[in-house]
């Protein structure tokens, strides 16, 4: 914990921090300047704080999660490279696979509303052109009118199907702080970073020292031959390309975001490779779940059993069009070239 102390000169006043409490600190004023010993600013204070809040080993939700690991582990009795393997298929099968489903499910009912939204644009355009010329309607308020009746009429057919397009983005939202926690929770466990004030913090838990498997005996050091990295990169990529693969053209936003999210892939194999054996394997356990579940949120049975309405563009055959999309792209690429 940190004090508060303000010093006030002729000139201006100041606010420090200081590890010491403000009765037993002493300030002396040799050649005109003030000095405070163990202060720091309160900027300096601010960030540190905000860390060791969001990160450290007894933030709320970074134990939550660490305890959630060794709760597995002493139920399972399982050597610490497995129960991190469980753990992170009984979370992702438990937590984010349902949101995955209802994330399938909203995008069906929102493309399911799709030719009722054209019919209802086209009668409202017919009726603001019928305005224009009955009413001398101006092109700004046919417009304006346009606008404001379309968006009313998305509204209630989002209310009356309850399929608000914000509803999609739950699976991240889920997903992902899950992701962070348990990341640190392995981080910390492994004793990957230095703790407070850049004391080495050591392992928390000695047993993943012994208890990884075959070429990662030691958890709490990196994969010596990137095969965990590697897997982690290539499983990240398929999962992008699935998504890629579909038979509408991309708009240029989206072919840029892919390209992100590419290179964001490529970019993760080097640092899992400089990170403890525990949290690649976590990584890389989380994107294959990820890519499985993808695979078979695209057979239409599986759909049905979940749920999940059918539409329009829903192929009984998804993974044969999937190869054809990718031949027609590669032979247009090679045109091209």
């Amino acid at each position: 914990m940190f004090s508060r102390l303000i010093i006030t000169t002729s000139r201006s006043s100041r606010v420090v921090f200081c590890s010491k409490p403000w009765s037993t600190v002493t300030v002396t004023q040799p050649g005109g300047f003030l000095h405070v010993p163990h202060c720091q600013n309160s900027t300096e204070a601010s960030k540190q704080s905000l860390y060791e809040t969001l990160f450290n080993k007894d933030s709320p939700p970074i134990a939550f999660a660490q305890q959630v690991l060794e709760t597995g582990h002493d139920i399972t009795h399982l050597p610490w490279w497995a129960n991190i393997v469980a753990t992170t298929v009984a979370l992702r099968g438990t937590i984010t696979l349902p949101f995955a489903v209802y994330q399938q499910y909203i995008m069906a009912k929102l493309e399911l509303l799709q030719p009722e939204m054209k019919a209802y644009a086209m009668r409202l355009k017919k009726y603001v052109v019928d305005k224009q010329k009955t009413q001398n309607w101006t092109e700004r308020r046919s417009k304006i009118f346009f606008k404001i009746q379309m968006k009313r009429a998305i509204t209630n057919l989002y209310i009356r199907d309850n399929c608000h397009p914000f509803k999609r983005d739950l699976l991240i939202w889920v997903q992902l702080p899950m992701w962070i926690c348990l990341s640190f929770a392995l981080r910390n466990m492994s004793g990957a970073f230095p703790g407070k004030q850049g004391q080495e913090m050591g392992v928390l838990v000695p047993a993943m020292q012994t208890e990884g498997t075959l070429w990662f005996p030691d958890l709490t050091q990196a994969d010596p031959y990137w095969i965990l990295p590697l897997l982690l990169g290539i499983s990240n990529l398929l999962v992008i390309e699935f998504h890629a693969l579909r038979p509408v053209e991309p708009t240029k936003f989206q072919r840029r975001v892919t390209m992100f999210f590419r290179c964001l892939s490529v970019a993760m194999v080097p640092l899992a490779a400089s990170l403890p054996t525990a949290m690649s394997l976590y990584w890389t356990t989380s994107s294959i779940f990820g890519l499985t579940q993808n695979i078979l949120l695209k057979f239409p049975k599986v759909r049905r059993v979940c749920g999940i309405p059918k539409t329009s563009h829903e192929s009984r055959t998804p993974y044969k069009d999937m190869y054809q999309i990718a031949k027609q792209k590669f032979q247009k690429k090679t045109r091209k070239e």
